[in-house]
């Protein structure tokens, strides 16, 4: 008998937080379009959003070259007898991690540092709202237990007071 005790003394919190997922599992099944709306309506998430797009617009502009430079110069020559002429230069600044396609692994990771983030973020914001829609619900719960009590309460007062004036009560 007092194994049995133990054991359920042991299961008893596992027991209970399987509940609780169970509950808020249920609750997340009932309201996905309200918590479909918070998702695509609060401003943190857009903004994690904006700042992923950005964090990989930036990593895609580090895989690309330079842009290539051109430089033209007209010089003219001084003592007589030199022409007059044109130089053209093209350089390009030559990047070998871009060349040889490690940049691109680091962009890839850094990709992909971006979208935990945000993915991170976004777990928090909908771990918040569903922590205020557990609250909510369990408020309106405990609002409609209340006014039952009061309904419960006016009654028995009701039925207090047709005894105290029949005289079955002495005292109301």
């Amino acid at each position: 008998m007092h194994y049995i005790k133990g054991v359920a003394r042991r299961l008893r919190r596992p027991l209970l937080v399987a509940a609780g997922l169970l509950a808020a599992a249920s609750l997340h099944a009932q309201s996905p379009a309200l918590l479909d709306t918070i998702a695509r309506n609060n401003p943190t998430l857009r903004a994690a959003l904006a700042g992923r797009r950005a964090a990989e617009a930036a990593n895609r502009a580090e895989t690309r070259l330079p842009d290539p430079e051109a430089e033209v110069a007209y010089l003219a020559g001084s003592p007589s007898g030199v022409p007059n002429r044109t130089n053209v230069s093209l350089t390009q600044e030559l990047d070998w991690g871009v060349l040889t396609g490690r940049r691109k692994g680091l962009v890839e990771a850094a990709d992909r540092t971006a979208a935990a983030r945000q993915r991170g973020v976004y777990r928090e914001v909908m771990a918040d709202a569903l922590e205020q829609l557990v609250l909510l619900v369990h408020g309106n719960r405990m609002v409609a237990e209340m006014e039952a009590r009061l309904a419960l309460a006016q009654q028995v007062e009701g039925l207090c007071l047709k005894l105290y004036d029949k005289g079955d009560l002495t005292e109301p």
